[in-house]
C-alpha cells in the first residue's frame, strides 16, 4: 500500500449515517419507488397500423394453389457440340501441330438432370400452367403440390413464344386462383410472388408493380415473339419461374417468369423481377385448347 504523507482520510462517523436515514433526510431505495415519468411529445401521433397493407389474406389464398415442378432428363449419349470448350481448344491445337490432332470423345454420356421450377393451378380438375423453359425438353415431369402430394404431369399445351406451357395431372377439386385483371394493375400496387426458389418450398414475397408492357431482349434462338411483361421488385430467384403474382385479393395477375441479372450461369436477383400477365395467359390457354 502507498504511502500518501499529505493525504488524511476523511472522519466519518457512520452512526450519523444512519441518523440521516431516521429522519427522512435521504430516502433508501426500495421495490416501491414509483418510476420516473416519462413525456410523450405534444405533437407525436401513434401510427394507424390499420392503414398498412395486409398480406396474410392474399398469402393463405395463393399457397395451396402454387405447386412444385419437377422437369427430369434422361441420361443420353451426345455429340459435343461446336461452342463446347474441347472443340476451341482442339481448334488451337490444330493451328500448333497439325490436322491430325484430335480430341476424344467426340460423343459422351451425357448425365440424367433434374430441374426444378414452379406452377399455378388454373383449374380444380388439375390443369397447371408453368413456363415453358421449366419443362422443355423433359422426359418425364411430376408436380408436388403444397400438401405433399405427388402425380406425374403430361404436357398438353407448350408455347415457346410466351414462355407457357399447361400440365395435367389426374386429381380433382385441387386449390385454385381466381383470375384478376392485370390491365388494370396501378404502378405501385402492392403484388406477392409464391414459388419455390432453391428448393424452399411455398416461398413469399412482397414488391410493388414497377412497371407494365415490358419486353425482354432475348438472342435469336430463344426469342420471344410476344412480350408484355408486369415488372416487379418481388424477390425471384432460380426456382421461381412458373409460380404465381398476385394482388392483395388473391388474384392470379401474373406467371413469374424471369429476372434481370449480370451473372447468366448462376444468375441472382437484382431487384428487377418480370411476370406474364393473366390476361396474355387466358388468350394463349383459350387459343391452344380449343
Amino acid at each position: 500500500m502507498y504511502d500518501y504523507p499529505f493525504y488524511s482520510p476523511p472522519k466519518v462517523r457512520y452512526w450519523s449515517i444512519v441518523l440521516l436515514f431516521l429522519n427522512g433526510h435521504c430516502t433508501p431505495p426500495s421495490a416501491t419507488t414509483s418510476p420516473i415519468p416519462v413525456e410523450t411529445p405534444t405533437n407525436y401521433t401513434k401510427p394507424n397500423l390499420q392503414n398498412l397493407p395486409d398480406f396474410t389474406y392474399a398469402a393463405k389464398v395463393a399457397i395451396p394453389a402454387v405447386v412444385e415442378v419437377k422437369a427430369h432428363k434422361k441420361a443420353a449419349m451426345v455429340q459435343r457440340s461446336s461452342d463446347h470448350p474441347l472443340e476451341e481448344l482442339e481448334k488451337q491445337l490444330k493451328k500448333l501441330f497439325g490436322e491430325e490432332v484430335h480430341i476424344e470423345p467426340k460423343i459422351y454420356e451425357k448425365p440424367a438432370e433434374e430441374h426444378g421450377g414452379s406452377g399455378v393451378i388454373y383449374t380444380d380438375n388439375g390443369y397447371i400452367v408453368t413456363n415453358y423453359h421449366v419443362i422443355e425438353g423433359a422426359d418425364s415431369i411430376s408436380v408436388i403440390l403444397n400438401e405433399h402430394s405427388f402425380y406425374e404431369a403430361r404436357v398438353i399445351v407448350t408455347d415457346p413464344a410466351t414462355d407457357l406451357a399447361v400440365l395435367k395431372i389426374e386429381a380433382n377439386h385441387l386449390p385454385y386462383l381466381t383470375l384478376g385483371n392485370s390491365d388494370a394493375l396501378e404502378i405501385g400496387e402492392w403484388v406477392l410472388a409464391v414459388g419455390n426458389p432453391f428448393n424452399l418450398i411455398s416461398t413469399v414475397t412482397k414488391g410493388i408493380v414497377s412497371g407494365k408492357a415490358r419486353t425482354l431482349h432475348k438472342d435469336k434462338k430463344d426469342c420471344l415473339t410476344i412480350q408484355s411483361f408486369i415488372q416487379t421488385d418481388a424477390v425471384l430467384n432460380i426456382g421461381n419461374s412458373g409460380g404465381a403474382l398476385v394482388n392483395l385479393r388473391g388474384e392470379l395477375i401474373g406467371i413469374n417468369t424471369a429476372i434481370l441479372s449480370l451473372k447468366e450461369k448462376t444468375p441472382s436477383f437484382m431487384g428487377y423481377s418480370f411476370a406474364i400477365p393473366v390476361t396474355l395467359v387466358k388468350k394463349v390457354i383459350s387459343d391452344t385448347m380449343q
